[in-house]
């Protein structure tokens, strides 16, 4: 190619890349846009200062922000101030004579100063303190404050009517040593979910179980949310009585239940329950109402669960007896509703759930056998009968419940918790009867009717007993007295052909219960009197890796 046109392209080539742009930018500056009219510049008007509001209305527009005007309650006196003190004074007076005398006379229960002193004396010495400096200084509480000290103190006439009987029970000598070797019992009822507790670092591993004892007039239910005791309360007869020892499995496991933070919105909000009904009229339909009414009873299918799961058989033959004895057959489908958040499940109920966990169990046959005789001796009833605070009475049909019931069962035997240590019930090691624990209660059972002792733990002696009781009604001096003595140690444990060595854990938890310096201890560094928290990681290493050590025992 000619050099002449190798120029004439250089110069083409220059053009485009450099020439070009530079020649599109200059003619493309030229295109401006005619500016517009400029506003004129208005200055800004003088502002107001702000006025400062009183203390009082930017206290009212906080509560507002935050959900709520704060709500102006009557005006209290120095005079109510007065009559809460005058009656709190004399409590507060009751309390200390019913520890001081614990301390003296119930030698058999070293635990019982500290649980008067949980219940009653430590509560009530607040108030005391907290109205009496109040009234030093010529102030008035708040409203709010004046409202829950007399809700509080409603309650502790009972619970100081159920510490007197209990204190009572524990100084004669007929009944004391019975209430100590139950309180064992208690204990061990609990063994498998401290366990449990103890392996995910729960705070339960401080419980302590104990038996108090209520009059035939006395049937308030206690809770003791902010403590670590959990209370069993049994009838005035209660240890003569071995149909009544199952409410120990229960209601230690309903404790479990009220202080496990959390628990109970978890469960409402999976099941979608309601608030206790306070009256018929609050629900626009019947479904509404029955989930509101299973909101009440979800507390107790909780424990009962627990209990039908750790003594298999031997709950349902309890509640047998129990409905033989304690309960016409005409309250067994009742179900009262006092007012509070839980409401008691009728018997009716608890036998059905009994039969429900049994039936889970593997003893379809045991299960299905029981739930005929039951519904044949109520003569197969059809409705529920709710009697409301106000007076109200009125029925449901009863199997709608049951089909809700059984819904929750099944929830709480299959669903993990993270309560729980994301955990089921059913899969908690230890608390379910298995095929051997059953066998092992059958045979205990006939031990039971001839006064031989056994050396197994607390829920196998339960369970035991019920069946014992069940077989023969006229020897129920004799199961009670071989029950008592297998609890105080005696005896042989009974050994399957195929079944583990025993753990040494239950029997170091029987001498800590008949040592009072143990207790002592143990109480007072926080075990009885403070809220529940949980363990150091040393603890829980130390404890877990103790435990974990024994093979498990069904």
């Amino acid at each position: 190619m000619d050099d002449s046109v190798l120029d004439y392209l250089g110069y083409i080539i220059a053009f485009i890349l450099f020439l070009l742009p530079r020649i599109m930018r200059a003619l493309g500056g030229r295109k401006k846009t005619p500016a517009k009219p400029s506003k004129p510049v208005q200055k800004p008007a003088p502002q107001k200062k702000p006025q400062k509001k009183p203390i009082e209305v930017i206290i009212e527009d906080l509560l507002g922000d935050m959900g709520g005007k704060k709500e102006k309650g009557p005006q209290t006196t120095l005079s109510e101030l007065d009559t809460l003190l005058t009656k709190a004074q004399p409590m507060l007076v009751r309390a200390q004579e019913l520890k001081s005398l614990a301390e003296t006379r119930t030698s058999t229960a070293a635990r019982m100063p500290f649980v008067v002193e949980a219940i009653c004396a430590a509560p009530l010495a607040r108030i005391v303190r907290y109205l009496s400096e109040q009234r030093a200084r010529g102030e008035i509480p708040d409203w709010n404050d004046i409202a829950n000290i007399q809700s509080e103190l409603a309650g502790m006439t009972g619970r100081l009517a159920l510490l007197e009987t209990t204190v009572e029970a524990r100084i004669r000598p007929d009944t004391a040593e019975s209430l100590r070797l139950l309180d064992i019992a208690a204990q061990e009822c609990l063994v498998p979910f401290l366990n449990h507790a103890n392996r995910f670092g729960l705070p339960h591993a401080n419980a302590l179980a104990v038996i108090l004892v209520r009059s035939p007039d006395n049937d308030q239910a206690i809770a003791l949310e902010g403590t670590s005791i959990a209370p069993v309360v049994l009838p005035k007869d209660g240890t003569a009585a071995p149909w009544t020892w199952i409410q120990i499995a229960s209601d230690v496991y309903l404790d479990v239940f009220h202080s496990t933070r959390g628990l109970d919105r978890k469960v409402a909000q999976d099941l979608g329950v309601l608030p206790t009904p306070l009256s018929f009229g609050h629900y626009p339909d019947e479904q509404s109402f029955l989930w509101a009414l299973i909101g009440g009873f979800v507390p107790g299918l909780f424990a009962d669960t627990c209990a039908a799961l750790l003594l298999g058989p031997g709950f349902a033959a309890g509640l047998s007896k129990w409905l033989q004895n304690e309960v016409s057959q005409e309250r067994a489908t009742v179900a009262i509703i006092d007012g509070t958040r839980t409401v008691a499940p009728p018997l009716h109920v608890r036998m059905f759930v009994a039969c429900q966990c049994l039936n889970r169990l593997g003893f379809t046959n045991a299960a299905g056998s029981r739930w005929q005789d039951w519904t044949k001796r109520l003569n197969t009833p059809e409705t529920l009968t709710i009697e409301m605070p106000d007076g109200e009475v009125g029925n449901v049909p009863i199997q709608p419940v049951l089909k809700m019931i059984a819904r929750v069962i099944d929830y709480f035997l299959t669903e993990p918790l993270p309560q729980l240590g994301n955990t089921a019930l059913s899969a908690i090691p230890m608390l379910t009867c298995n095929e051997i624990r059953a066998d092992r209660m059958a045979l205990v059972a006939d031990k039971f009717l001839v006064a031989d002792p056994v050396d197994e733990p607390g829920y196998v002696v339960i369970g035991a007993a019920q069946l014992a009781s069940e077989k023969s009604t006229t020897l129920e001096q004799r199961i009670v007295a071989a029950a008592m003595r297998s609890l105080a140690g005696e005896g042989e444990y009974v050994r399957p052909a195929q079944h583990t060595p025993a753990p040494q854990d239950i029997k170091s938890l029987r001498a800590q219960f008949g040592s009072k310096t143990a207790w002592a201890q143990a109480i007072v560094a926080g075990a009885a009197v403070a809220p529940r928290s949980l363990p150091s990681k040393q603890i829980r290493r130390r404890v877990g890796k103790k435990y974990m050590q024994h093979a498990a025992r069904p």
